[in-house]
């Protein structure tokens, strides 16, 4: 189990590093020492936990972790640091750097944009709830309670006054 998750961790840093490298190889140095960069401690390990859960999605079990890690982090640059005016990434990236195109360009789609349903839990709005830093659930309502008295204190206008 151990030396599992170790092979697991091992393909999503050989995965991580391409994309460094790709950013490096675009980007001014000037302007990539300022770029925010894919993934701490906590990211990675949520993302090799996501590509465990869509590994055991029978649509996507043909998918080698390596192409799996290659969309959640692709995705994650795209939701969140791919700068506007620093367009470095592109989807020709993602296309020459994993086997199965086809099925990788699916998959990544369903994340970034469908749905991804495994047990009644939308998968792909985890993933974009997760990337984007966005708190998921039911809010409370924000609304004010009323200033007004209650009826029963109120004092009539006096237009309805008896007199």
């Amino acid at each position: 189990m151990a030396a599992a998750a170790n092979e697991k961790e091992k393909i999503f840093l050989e995965v991580e590093k391409k994309f460094t490298d790709e950013i490096h190889s675009i980007v001014p140095a000037q302007i990539a020492k300022n770029l925010n960069f894919c993934c701490d401690d906590i990211d990675e390990e949520s993302m090799i936990n996501m590509g465990d859960i869509i590994k055991g999605i029978p649509e996507y079990s043909s998918l080698s972790f390596r192409d799996i890690y290659f969309v959640l982090i692709y995705t994650y640059y795209s939701l969140r640091f791919n700068e506007q005016t620093e367009d470095w990434l592109n989807i020709n990236f993602l296309k020459r750097n994993v086997l199965n195109g086809p099925l990788v360009l699916d998959l990544y789609y369903k994340v970034t944009v469908g749905d991804i349903i495994v047990n009644g839990v939308n998968v792909s709005s985890a993933i974009r709830r997760y990337v984007l830093e966005i708190r998921g659930g039911k809010r409370k309502s924000m609304r004010r309670k009323s200033k007004r008295k209650s009826r029963k204190y109120r004092k009539k206008s006096r237009k309805y006054r008896k007199k």
